[in-house]
């Protein structure tokens, strides 16, 4: 068992008893596509090869752009500067806003309490399903955990509410690539690129993924 937010006592749930057993199972879960055809736009992904070199998971946090309203942004930077604790008062208050949400979750994804990071990452697609920040953060956390089909899942939902940014598109992309699906992997470094031209982080992991094509084929 565990204890939750609200100080009771909750029976273990799959994710954690998938964890310890060795076995993801939230990998189990379906996840809502906000566009079902999206993946097929992609293209077929052809037969799994091996990538060129292993990377590690990202810190989504450093994209997200000033896009939100004053008042949002505002917001955002006051969660930034609490504690766990100080954030878990706000929430007896807040119970139903999306960024205190997410902060929570992100604190405990630091601590490695996945499964308490799921719940708050949950909780804040309940209270906004259109809400692609929250897509985009779960889907790292269930990169992160080694679980592609969900996190792809959760990356094309970003990808369709955030049609502006780039950062969804090489999220999916990066999962595409631990899959060995080459075709598409390259496909949305390179619609991340065309999304946004000024995204260097874009360039970069284009560059890098085609590099790293180069000398996986040079020395095959």
């Amino acid at each position: 068992m565990h204890i939750t937010s609200g100080g009771g006592v909750a029976q273990t749930s799959l994710w954690t008893s998938g964890f310890t057993r060795g076995k993801i199972e939230v990998c189990l879960l379906r996840v809502p596509l906000v566009n079902p055809d999206a993946e097929a736009a992609s293209g077929p992904p052809g037969p799994p090869r091996r990538s060129g070199k292993r990377r590690e998971p990202r810190v989504l946090i450093s994209c997200l752009p000033r896009m939100f309203s004053d008042e949002r942004n505002a917001r955002i930077d006051h969660y930034d500067t609490l504690d766990l604790a100080g954030l878990l008062v706000l929430e007896r208050h807040s119970p139903r806003d999306v960024d205190l949400l997410v902060s929570i979750g992100r604190h405990y994804l630091k601590q490695h309490q996945f499964d308490r990071c799921h719940d708050y990452y949950s909780r804040a697609l309940a209270v906004d399903p259109d809400d692609g920040w929250t897509h985009l953060f779960m889907g790292n956390l269930c990169y992160g955990l080694s679980c592609y089909d969900e996190a792809a899942a959760y990356f094309r939902n970003a990808i369709e509410l955030l049609p502006e940014v780039a950062c969804p598109h090489w999220c999916l992309a990066d999962v595409y690539d631990k899959q060995g699906y080459w075709e598409r992997t390259e496909h949305h470094y390179r619609r991340a690129v065309e999304v946004d031209p000024t995204d260097t982080k874009s360039k970069q992991k284009l560059e890098d993924w085609l590099a790293d094509n180069r000398s996986a084929r040079q020395n095959s």
